[in-house]
């Protein structure tokens, strides 16, 4: 299902997924007028949170709201 909560203060309404060799993640920020969509070739993990995805999502979300420098 979806999940709704916060990441730095923003509200985050997100969904992720996983099917035979693909891994997606999906992070809607409505207030701020943004989405990250993140897909990924790879789920041979046991859960979700061990997908590359999963990780890649924070230091993006940085990037993308200014809390962090891009590399």
């Amino acid at each position: 299902g979806w999940m709704i909560g916060e990441y730095g203060g923003h509200r985050v309404v997100g969904h992720a997924g996983i099917d035979l060799g693909y891994n997606a993640f999906m992070s809607l920020l409505p207030d701020d007028d943004m989405a990250l969509i993140i897909l990924a070739n790879q789920s041979d993990a046991e859960n979700l949170t061990s997908l590359p995805a999963f990780f890649m999502r924070d230091p993006i979300l940085d990037i993308l709201l200014g809390t962090t420098a891009a590399p």
